[in-house]
């Protein structure tokens, strides 16, 4: 299912940059999908530029590109999980 997809997507990023915990939340609006993805990091993360994130952003859109439905995805990048939950 997209669903399926969209968190093993979420899952192999929070792997590949050592992230602490990663939540994402999806709706369906119609035939969009409203995808909102947070990534709890801490000082063990391979993550520290501008550049990095906007990376990490290109990776996860153009990997869910199998998903027919429009997609509005914001991704945020944090080090307290109080910002995330």
């Amino acid at each position: 299912s997209d669903l399926d997809e969209i968190y093993t997507i979420v899952k192999d990023v929070e792997k590949e940059y050592n992230f602490e915990d990663s939540i994402t939340r999806v709706s369906k609006i119609g035939k969009e999908l409203r995808i909102e993805i947070d990534f709890v990091f801490n000082e063990e993360s391979k993550l520290n530029k501008l550049e990095e994130m906007d990376n990490v952003r290109e990776y996860v859109y153009s990997n869910m590109s199998d998903i027919k439905l429009d997609k509005w995805l914001n991704i945020n990048f944090t080090g307290d999980k109080k910002w995330a939950v």
